[in-house]
């Protein structure tokens, strides 16, 4: 994807039957952060934003 804020890398974890969907989970195994800016994040029915873990 061109011109975006943020990515995440993903390994395969899980997947399973959801209705008439397949729902994939990955473990996120490396994200980063291209620019500045508020890169949009929805996690457990909220929306939030990336923060830099405290050991990098």
């Amino acid at each position: 994807l061109e011109d975006v804020s943020a990515h995440l890398i993903c390994l395969p974890y899980d997947r399973a039957g959801v209705g008439d969907h397949i729902m994939v989970v990955g473990l996120v195994a490396e994200a980063d952060v291209h620019r500045p800016g508020r890169p949009l994040l929805y996690h457990q029915g909220r929306f939030g934003r990336f923060l830099a873990h405290p050991d990098h």
